[in-house]
């Protein structure tokens, strides 16, 4: 190096128009990327208060305005508020840690390590002000563009008396507002799917999962409120499957805390869903959420099954020395920095074993797909179920019930759902519809929506009655919330004297089978086809669904006992037996509700007992038919070893006259 004998040191001279570039580049016009910047502001302040154990509330409340090409976007919190100096450097000061922890406090801020601040958020969303309140004094900055060149305009210090205090929504003590007017954002997110993308965005989740935070986001129009939700994360139902601690390659002085854990149900992947991906590793260092990452597994169906976290706090170590962990444009970790490669390699070495033992396993299912005599057999088995029951029910109502256009819906006894399990969306607002006669509700009617546990997010609980296309029936949807992939829970409509349930199972993806047109009334009658489901945690055993099919949930306890994927185990006594019992117990109240819809059976009782009933006198009635259809004359060592023919003599008379 030259050595520096005559002359002065310098400060280099940064253009007031790198920060509008660096904060274009940063931000990227997306209200998403400076709305977590500005969630995780709030957030440090709670964190520094709880550091130093001072009790707070740790609520940040967002106020999210839509206008035509821009919005408004507010967030408030009640933390520590900023002094006069203090804001105008957090404010003032560019590509700086700002955060206020040191390397032994854990903090979520991005700012420190991505450069990503409250100024670069506010400029790349377009502009906006800071407004804060400690120990009773008030402090306004606001950040423009004037002639393209941004500025500050530090507004003068005072009071924060009661008018100040109501107009910031900060009532008592201190606390923080930032306004962001986005006029810079490309796309004017709604309201619903900008919470959405929040709340299942990696970087926040452990913010949102804080049971000492709280973010209550909302919708507006200037001081109406039009929507009020929580911003709520459910981690997916798993095992843990590994949870060590253990030596990075190459850097022995380096220990990391590996975790991962194996779902029974497929989460969405980072080629899917990017950020809001479920399936992946979380790098965490020192509390700061910095990737989710799969590496060579992003579209890999074994590994989406899985996910856990990394927590390596080397990595902050190394970016506050210098050292290029993170890429130049501050999207991510650098994975090609020497330390990085090879943290990447030694979180792969450890979890690709279960990865490669998930992917036998799915190979091993799809080998073991219902053989093909085993199919013909079933499919004979439902041809002559519904001989058994078309005399019953009449010629020409067998298979779905249609009417012109699509099929109407026909509620359970006149009020009802449309099935009794439905796959709900995890963490997304999904709609679930009611339906019922107009003999029982009328349009305008309201029917409460409820949950059995407080597990389901039921967001719309007293919705009206809604006419439909058919003269005959109203229809009420709720909105709900999916909850934890993995959990089922009950979804209870209430109205008047009626009551109608669904079991409700959160996945996290609709998974596309090969199979994507459902067959319908492919054998001929009532019974359109016997099915095999493997939803874990599912309370029923057997159900009946809106497209005729019967049922079998094989991971249910008593019947995961005697069969297994895709029917294995049919061809012992017990899965045979196992088998002829549910599909009596499913078919029967099938046969039963749709007699008495139509009049080929008149009960003596109304309400659902009248469908029970009528399905206990089926259930007797048919079953040793029943069984001998589906239990081989070997395994019953007492019954009838006779061929079943369901054909009537009458039938059998003229086929002989015919033959004659």
């Amino acid at each position: 190096m030259t050595e520096k004998k005559n002359g002065k040191e310098l400060n280099f001279i940064i253009h007031d128009r790198l920060l509008t570039t660096d904060a274009d580049d940063t931000i990227r016009k997306d209200i998403k990327r400076g709305a977590i910047e500005l969630i995780t502001n709030s957030d440090d302040s709670y964190k520094r208060l709880e550091n130093s154990n001072i009790p707070n509330k740790g609520l940040i409340e967002i106020e999210y305005e839509r206008k035509k090409d821009s919005a408004i976007i507010k967030f408030r919190d009640f933390a520590e508020g900023m002094a006069e100096e203090e804001l105008q450097r957090k404010v003032r000061t560019y590509a700086d840690s700002t955060s206020g922890f040191n390397n032994k406090q854990k903090g979520r801020s991005v700012r420190g390590l991505w450069g990503r601040g409250l100024i670069q958020s506010l400029l790349g969303l377009g502009q906006g002000s800071v407004h804060t309140v400690k120990d009773g004094k008030y402090n306004r900055i606001d950040i423009y563009h004037k002639k393209g060149v941004p500025k500050l305009f530090k507004h003068d210090q005072k009071p924060a008396n009661k008018k100040v205090r109501a107009e910031l929504g900060i009532i008592k003590k201190n606390g923080t507002l930032v306004v962001a007017d986005c006029f810079k954002i490309k796309t004017v997110t709604q309201y619903e799917l900008l919470r959405e993308q929040l709340q299942t965005h990696f970087e926040i989740r452990s913010i949102i999962s804080d049971k000492n935070r709280k973010i209550n986001f909302k919708a507006v129009r200037g001081k109406k409120v039009l929507h009020d939700r929580f911003l709520e994360f459910n981690y997916p139902k798993a095992i843990k499957v590994f949870d060590e601690e253990i030596v990075v390659k190459n850097y022995p002085q380096v220990k990391i805390s590996l975790e991962l854990n194996r779902c029974d149900d497929e989460l969405t992947t980072i080629s899917e869903e990017k950020e809001s991906a479920l399936s992946g590793i979380i790098f965490y260092t020192q509390g700061l959420a910095v990737d989710n990452a799969a590496f060579d597994y992003a579209a890999d169906e074994a590994f989406s099954y899985f996910y856990g976290s990394c927590d390596c706090s080397y990595i902050r170590e190394l970016a506050l020395k210098g050292e290029a962990v993170f890429s130049t444009n501050r999207t991510g970790p650098n994975w090609n920095d020497d330390f990085m490669t090879s943290l990447k390699e030694t979180v792969l070495e450890k979890i690709k074993p279960f990865i490669e033992a998930k992917r036998k396993e799915i190979q091993n299912k799809r080998q073991s797909q219902l053989d093909k005599k085993q199919k013909i057999k079933l499919d004979e088995s439902v041809k002559k179920l519904n001989e058994l029951f078309r005399e019953l029910l009449g010629e020409n109502n067998l298979g779905l019930k249609k009417s012109i256009g699509k099929n109407k819906p026909n509620p359970n006894n006149g009020f009802g759902f449309l099935s009794d399990y439905f796959s709900i969306i995890s963490n997304k607002t999904n709609s679930v519809s009611l339906y019922a006669n107009k003999s029982i509700a009328a349009e305008g009617d309201i029917v409460n929506f409820s949950s059995e546990n407080d597990e389901l997010n039921v967001i719309t609980k007293d919705v009206s009655f809604q006419d439909t296309e058919w003269d005959d029936l109203v229809v009420a949807t709720a909105r709900v919330e999916g909850g934890q992939v993995g959990s089922n829970n009950v979804l209870i409509a209430n109205y008047d004297t009626n009551e109608a349930q669904t079991l409700l199972h959160s996945i996290a993806k609709i998974v596309r089978t090969e199979e994507t047109k459902p067959r319908t009334n492919n054998k001929g009658g009532f019974i359109n086809d016997i099915k095999f489901d493997e939803t874990p945690g599912v309370k029923q055993r057997v159900m009946f669904d809106s497209s005729n099919n019967v049922v079998i949930f094989t991971k249910s306890p008593s019947v995961s006992l005697y069969m297994n994927v895709n029917g294995a185990g049919l061809d012992t006594p017990a899965g045979q037996t196992m088998q002829a019992e549910l599909v009596l117990e499913a078919v029967s109240k099938a046969v039963a509700k749709r007699a008495i819809e139509e009049g080929k059976y008149t009960p003596l009782i109304t309400g659902p007992d009248a469908i029970n009933k009528y399905a206990n006198e089926l259930q007797n009635k048919y079953a040793e038919i029943i069984h001998k259809l589906f239990v081989e004359d070997k395994h019953m060592p007492f019954g009838s070893r006779k061929i079943i023919d369901l054909k009537s003599r009458k039938e059998k008379e003229k086929s002989r006259v015919l033959e004659i």
